[in-house]
């Protein structure tokens, strides 16, 4: 599958990530690294030179995320210095966050198995298109596709909402305590919800780009959509002759997107000759997208188990200091 990076062009764009200066405290030196290089992922990864498509750069962030959350369990909340230090108030806080970052996971979860429902379905349509007339497939097959897009459109909208809502409540009191280990630990784990947040909203509003629903831009539609592939087919065919790595410019949901408006013109037009091979391209483009879908889904998974080890960590050092 060719890849790419893409910046997606959204109302609700993740918020620039900084990089916070070092503490230099030992306790907390391996995350504040961990998170260093997260953040410098994720930095590439909107800058970068058309390496990873947008849905692959995500699975890579979720990657760090997940590595992210084992070392904030650990080596930092397995520590005695960290169980000796933390005051009963500080863990509720920390563990609050925990829980919002949880609820946000799920619904981005959620908002994936509906992603996946609508390719599935269109798969299994295509699969039987040999009984069918591909009329009657482009009538209702790929018109469900289209409305069902709708729908996770709708529910990205609405998880959006929610996560903007959840960053709007959240506020940090001003650290008072005096003791260095304990403003280190509160101090990267703000950095830790921070970037988790982050990431969940670029997720999410990518999700929301390639479905064509956020760019300000008018969405691209029939020949104009086709003559866009046919210039990236050229693109690829250059880069395969020079051996170097290309790129469509394009996610896999939009790629899916062109190849059926393709389908669906030569069908209208009855351009016999490209109907059997854009069928081909369709089933092609459905199944990179399922694929690319499955592992942003693995990705969540992983992060969601280790936001919990990270809880349970929490919840007993909660119930030591008792």
């Amino acid at each position: 599958m060719v890849v790419s990076s893409l910046k997606p062009k959204t109302p609700f764009h993740a918020r620039s990530i900084s990089f916070p200066s070092r503490s230099n405290n030992p306790l907390t030196l391996p995350v504040e690294e961990q998170l260093f290089k997260l953040k410098s992922s994720s930095s590439l990864s909107d800058e970068a030179t058309s390496t990873f498509s947008p849905l692959s750069s995500m699975c890579r962030n979720l990657s760090g995320l997940k590595d992210l959350f084992d070392c904030v369990d650990q080596d930092l909340l397995q520590s005695t210095t960290t169980h000796r230090v933390l005051s009963h108030k500080c863990v509720n806080g920390v563990l609050d966050g925990t829980l919002a970052l949880l609820d946000t996971c799920s619904n981005a979860q959620e908002v994936l198995v509906q992603m996946k429902e609508c390719v599935q379905d269109l798969q299994l349509s295509l699969r039987r298109r040999r009984t069918r007339d591909y009329g009657h497939l482009i009538e209702t097959d790929v018109e469900k596709y289209t409305n069902s897009k709708k729908k996770v459109i709708k529910a990205i909208n609405k998880c959006l909402k929610d996560l903007k809502r959840m960053e709007n409540r959240r506020s940090f009191s001003v650290l008072t305590e005096k003791d260095p280990n304990t403003v280190a630990i509160i101090s990267v784990f703000r950095e830790v919800q921070f970037i988790t947040m982050s990431t969940f909203e670029s997720l999410l509003s990518t999700l929301l780009s390639g479905l064509g629903s956020s760019s300000k831009k008018p969405a691209l539609k029939g020949w104009a959509l086709v003559s866009k592939l046919m210039h990236t087919n050229k693109c690829v065919e250059l880069g395969k002759k020079g051996d170097e790595k290309t790129t469509t410019g394009m996610c896999e949901i939009e790629e899916l997107d062109v190849a059926l408006n393709t389908f669906k013109i030569s069908c209208k037009n009855s351009m016999e000759a490209l109907v059997e091979h854009s069928v081909q391209n369709v089933q092609k483009r459905s199944t990179e997208l399922a694929l690319s879908i499955e592992a942003i889904e693995d990705g969540l998974e992983l992060v969601f188990k280790s936001l919990i080890k990270t809880r349970v960590s929490l919840l007993n050092i909660l119930s030591s200091n008792n």
